[in-house]
């Protein structure tokens, strides 16, 4: 496995060892840490391992399809690795979750549009009052029709603009958006 060990850990801790890092993660319940300890040590194969670099992170956080070392990652103070977790389409939905619960604005984007997400989060955000939360729904690609139909009479123009800009929106809702009010909702949906 490809692995470098320089000047970061998972937290940023140069003294911490994996034990440390698992106990410490925002997430996970007391009697899974040492399950989640056993687990990560066998597939970074090191013992004991004390330091990640932000190379390897990164690269883990792009294509590992693994549980454990997502899930750590997703608690990293690094936010490009948490971005590269959200968009890694590996990434469970119970990590995907746990993390839009503690991310900010630009992060639970990132989160909203990963095919994983599930319906009941599509559809409970599509009415978030944040216009960026709601056009980060529309540009899901797993967004369901219902929704989409709903978001194309949002009353924000970026977020119906997103509707019309999502491939799997339907011929009927494109129509209707071609003869928007606004010209930008026009453009999109004439494209």
């Amino acid at each position: 496995m490809f692995l470098m060990i320089k000047e970061y850990s998972l937290i940023d801790d140069s003294n911490a060892d994996i034990e440390t890092l698992v106990s410490k993660q925002c997430y996970i319940k007391e009697k899974y840490k040492k399950e989640l300890y056993e687990r990560v040590m066998f597939l970074i194969g090191i013992k004991p391992i004390n330091q990640l670099d932000i190379f390897t992170k990164n690269y883990l956080s792009k294509n590992s399809n693994d549980y454990s070392i997502l899930r750590i990652l997703s608690c990293d103070n690094d936010y490009f690795v948490k971005i590269n977790v959200a968009r890694n389409r590996s990434c469970s939905l119970y990590i995907l979750q746990d993390m839009f619960y503690v991310a900010d604005l630009s992060l639970r984007k990132v989160i909203l549009t990963n095919p994983n997400i599930s319906e009941y989060l599509l559809r409970k955000f599509s009415l978030d009052k944040h216009w960026a939360i709601r056009r980060a729904v529309a540009d899901n690609l797993s967004c369901p029709l219902n929704i989409l139909e709903k978001l194309s009479i949002d009353k924000d123009y970026l977020v119906r603009a997103g509707v019309a800009l999502n491939p799997n929106c339907p011929k009927h809702i494109l129509e209707k958006l071609a003869n928007n009010k606004n010209e930008h909702v026009r453009e999109m949906a004439g494209e």
